[in-house]
């Protein structure tokens, strides 16, 4: 059976192939991440509304996140409310909550 027709339309072929940063991928005393890309989440992302492309030395990761969400708060904080001038950018993302499971700026 040729599946051709019933393949999605959707961004997969040019969307970037890496994981999710979570908080377990950031040391216990958090790290300095550079920041590669910033853009507008994809329809098929419900959960994220931007993505922000970091690196860590060799690690890449994918960054989700809401608007109007504490993460984002603080990135602009830092960084200013234009996005584009972010690239290139490094923050210093640590683990925060009772339990270690959120990121934010440090």
């Amino acid at each position: 059976m040729d599946l051709t027709a019933h393949r999605s339309k959707d961004a997969r072929k040019s969307s970037k192939s890496q994981p999710f940063l979570k908080a377990a991928n950031i040391p216990e005393n958090g790290g300095d991440y550079t920041i590669v890309e910033f853009r507008q989440a994809p329809k098929n992302i419900p959960y994220s509304d931007f993505l922000m492309d970091v690196r860590n030395g060799k690690q890449e990761y994918t960054v989700g996140l809401k608007s109007e969400s504490v993460l984002l708060d603080m990135l602009i904080d830092q960084l200013g409310t234009e996005s584009e001038k972010w690239t290139g950018k490094k923050v210093h993302l640590i683990k925060a909550g009772p339990k270690s499971q959120y990121i934010n700026v440090g």
